[in-house]
């Protein structure tokens, strides 16, 4: 990843092929303060949720990663200059780990 000349953008970029950049985002400090905030107030919303709400949430979301499984190990692969295999592995990996914060989870209950 680098700055831009305007220091006001993020590109990230893909170590294969660095004249096609991954994406490129925009910041500015003023938009810090927002973003904290929306943060604080989704943590407190998702605090309320029960044990079982959280777990069905986080089941959703493994199954959305589980069937856009190369998808996102092609966007690994290019932003991060892994192999695929190593990329698809990330994203199994990522899978597992939900699986075993919603299995225990139920055990502190």
């Amino acid at each position: 990843m680098r700055l831009s000349s305007s220091a006001r953008t993020l590109i990230s970029e893909d170590p294969g092929d660095l004249a096609s950049p991954v994406g490129a985002f925009s910041f500015s400090e003023t938009a810090v303060e927002p973003a904290v905030k929306s943060a604080r107030h989704a943590f407190i919303r998702w605090s309320r949720n029960s044990q079982s709400e959280r777990a069905r949430f986080l089941l959703r979301f493994k199954r959305l990663l589980t069937k856009s499984r190369a998808e996102f190990a092609q966007l690994i692969t290019r932003e991060m200059g892994k192999t695929l295999s190593e990329s698809q592995a990330e994203v199994d990996r990522l899978a597992d780990k939900v699986d075993r914060a919603v299995r225990e989870e139920s055990l502190l209950i």
